[in-house]
């Protein structure tokens, strides 16, 4: 409730009785993560925020496999790893978290561990802007279409299928996400 109602300081009086059992609640977690990750009541620290998203990406939960991707990408918190960054994107990713599957083309488009691949990179903007609306749909299909003017017909059908196939075998999972 604290942590809704923007109070940081209680919410991280609260909170921290949590950490001092031997397993913690995934909401304290990824509560804790947030604070970490934008300074919410606490200096931001990206190495505390990622020994806080640890478990919870573990688990399963998409935000936090895609906040600890965006830390290996940008070497936050943690020795920079493009092919740590992937996995973690690529796991949320699996679960149709669309900022992760932005994040996947980004990488694919700039060639980031990995041999530069418009292809991919098309399919998973494209896979992404099928699950977002307004705003945050318009940018990503901004970077589909302006990759697509470097591609042939022939290499966007097969993107385009690409992802179609993909959206098939994904599996849904909606992920807890603290936003305020």
């Amino acid at each position: 409730v604290a942590f809704q109602a923007r109070d940081f300081a209680t919410a991280l009086k609260e909170l921290k009785p949590y950490f001092k059992k031997k397993r913690q609640p995934v909401k304290a977690s990824l509560m804790m993560a947030r604070m970490y990750l934008d300074g919410l009541g606490v200096p931001v620290n990206y190495s505390r925020a990622y020994q806080y998203l640890q478990r919870p990406a573990k688990s399963g939960n998409a935000w936090a496999a895609t906040e600890l991707g965006k830390l290996y990408l940008t070497g936050s918190g943690v020795m920079q790893s493009f092919d740590d960054a992937r996995g973690w994107f690529e796991k949320a990713a699996r679960h149709g978290y669309a900022p992760a599957q932005v994040e996947l083309g980004h990488i694919h488009r700039k060639g980031l561990s990995l041999a530069l691949n418009k292809i991919t990179a098309y399919a998973w903007y494209n896979l992404a802007a099928a699950s977002l609306a307004g705003e945050d749909r318009d940018a990503v299909m901004g970077y589909r279409d302006a990759l697509g003017g470097s591609m042939t017909p022939q290499e966007i059908d097969i993107a385009q299928a690409r992802s179609l196939d993909w959206s098939e075998r994904i599996e849904v999972v909606e992920p807890e996400v603290f936003s305020l």
